[in-house]
């Protein structure tokens, strides 16, 4: 019996010294380099906007790094839950294939980004992407949707909330009439977005 109860003892003396010690340790500062490489770790959501940014500038020469880069950001958005973030590199995605003239792409992530722009309450954000699909059925020579499109943009809108959305309405259906034939209509149309472009930088440069 009393080897037994040494042998309890002794493995209570164990484990308590253990204990002892990794309390010692991170007291000590031996467990906090660990702790602070966890808070050192970049954001998510901030890494995945630098992405989107960097983006932008490879597609001005490289279309294909540009759409890896930016499937590399919505998949940080992904990992965060980050709606927004995740309707931004649909965007981003949707304008970088169009600039390859992909179009069945283009109009696949135009469309999942406009699904998430239809629930939120930004409708300067649901109109832009309702232009860029609009612009994009020009592209594939559907008319009748792209003026859906356009004027489902301007239904969201009115004259006084966003002239750069009013402007890119009216040139986007300036395009559309143009390439319609019907370069009078155009040209009405071109003169308003020129209007609004001017209101807008007016605007600008008050906020300034």
């Amino acid at each position: 019996r009393r080897d037994n109860s040494r042998g309890v003892c002794l493995k209570f003396i164990s484990m308590k010294a253990a204990l002892t010690l990794l309390l010692c340790l991170a007291l000590s500062g031996c467990l906090v380099p660990w702790v602070r490489v966890s808070a050192s770790l970049p954001d998510p959501n901030q890494r995945a906007n630098e992405l989107l940014e960097l983006s932008f500038k490879q597609n001005l020469g490289d279309h294909p790094l540009a759409i890896k880069t930016a499937q590399a950001a919505l998949e940080l958005f992904q990992s965060v839950n980050n709606v927004d973030g995740i309707a931004k590199s649909y965007e981003h995605l949707g304008q970088y294939y169009l600039a390859q003239n992909k179009l069945a792409e283009s109009e696949r992530y135009y469309d999942l980004a406009l699904k998430i722009r239809r629930q939120q309450p930004r409708l300067d954000l649901q109109a832009d992407v309702l232009i860029n699909l609009a612009m994009l059925a020009v592209r594939k020579g559907d008319w009748l949707n792209g003026v859906s499109y356009a004027t489902q943009a301007h239904n969201l809108m009115n004259e006084q909330s966003d002239a750069r959305i009013m402007g890119r309405i009216a040139g986007t259906m300036a395009y559309i009439f143009y390439n319609s034939g019907l370069p009078e209509s155009a040209l009405e149309q071109y003169q308003r977005a020129m209007e609004y472009y001017r209101q807008a930088g007016a605007n600008r440069g008050a906020v300034r």
